[in-house]
Order: structure tokens, then sequence, then C-alpha cells
């Protein structure tokens, strides 16, 4: 070989430990980045101390069983958020497989994710003041878009009034309700959407119907 070669050798050679280290690297990431399959992917939640529940109040939204002694399932959700969105068949169906359940629900608007989170809540409320707030519940979960024309739409569907639902939505009569549902479920550690709240067990992110069964079982 002689001098003039050298150099374009050195290239060549160069180019040929980058791209081995760029495939060491890939093969490397590929095989830790999966979950084994049948397990949940681990949904990042805030470190730091355990979620508490905050005391249950006579106004929050429930169904199921009214007996003082029935397990209570709370959920504090986004109508927004997508882990919300999936888990909530999980949730219907094992409601439906146990009448005795008390089931509350919390707004847990992640406002700054998706701006109508806000919206949706205070819809809820509003459907809530003419006894309709599981049917709103129920409308909210299957839209694909929540504006003030699309719930106003809503409205109109399920019988509501719809000029004290539209008074109530464009005056944010729940806004600082709401906002201050929100400073009280982070004061008790409450920072994802779903949070699931069943006798003594937490679960946070998006739950199925078998991690629910087993709560409700450890709960009894």
């Amino acid at each position: 070989m002689n001098k003039s070669q050298r150099p374009l050798l050195y290239v060549i050679l160069g180019l040929f430990i980058v791209l081995a280290g760029v495939l060491t690297w890939t093969f490397f990431f590929q095989s830790t980045s999966f979950f084994h399959a049948g397990t949940h992917p681990t949904i990042a939640v805030p470190a730091g101390p355990d979620p508490v529940l905050p005391p249950i109040r006579p106004e929050d939204p429930s169904a199921g069983s009214q007996d003082p002694s029935a397990i209570t399932i709370v959920e504090y959700a986004d109508f927004t958020c997508l882990y919300c969105r999936a888990s909530q068949n999980e949730v219907a169906q094992v409601l439906s497989e146990n009448p005795n359940i008390h089931y509350v629900w919390r707004d847990f608007p992640i406002a700054s994710d998706n701006p109508s989170a806000l919206l949706a809540s205070m819809a809820g409320r509003c459907a809530k003041d003419q006894g309709k707030f599981w049917e709103m519940h129920d409308a909210l979960f299957q839209a694909d878009k929540i504006t003030i024309d699309s719930l106003q739409t809503s409205a109109r569907e399920l019988g509501l009034n719809e000029n004290t639902f539209s008074s109530c939505l464009t005056t944010s009569k729940y806004l600082q309700n709401i906002q201050d549902d929100i400073v009280i479920a982070r004061n008790h550690n409450i920072n994802s959407a779903p949070t699931f709240f069943i006798g003594d067990q937490v679960i946070q992110g998006y739950a199925t119907a078998a991690d629910l069964r087993w709560a409700l079982l450890l709960a009894k």
C-alpha cells in the first residue's frame, strides 16, 4: 500500500468503527425498552409520598350501592386523558359484575395537557344540576372532540334544558370549585389520572378489569 492510499483507509476504518458503535447501541436500546408480552408497560407517576384519599362528600357523583358498608371505588379522572378513557370500559365491566359496589367520581382535569379537560369537568357538573351527570359522563368519554358546540349538542340529545346548561357552562359556574378540588387532590399526593382508591389499595394509571377485581378482593 502506498502512502497516498493510507488516508482513505483511515477514513473507511473510522466509518466502520462509528457504524459498529451505532448498531451496538441500537441493539442494547431495543433489548431494554420493550416490556415482556402479557404485562403492562409501566405507567410513569411522579415520585413522592403515597396518594391519600380525601374525605368523600355528599355532593360527589356516585353510583351503585348506597349501603354504608359497601366497598367503595373512588376514581380521580380526566374526561380527556387517554388512560382514563382506556380504563372506562374496564370500570364499567367491574361495576356490572358487582352491583353492591359504591362508585364515586372525582374530577381531576389535567388542563396543562388539554385545555378542554376543564370544560369537560364543568359540563359534567352542569349536567349534574339537572340530574344527568352519568349520562353526560358517558357522552364525554365517547366524544371525539370537546367544544362548547359539541357539549350543547350533547345537552340537547340528553334532554337537558339547553339554556340552563349553556348559561352554567359559559359563565364558568363551577370553574373555581374544580380548581379547588385539584388543589385538594394534589395536597393529598394525587398527581396522576386516573387514580383509583379501593379500600386501602391505590391504582395509578391505566387499570384493567383484572386489576380492579384484584384490588376489590384485597379490600374485602
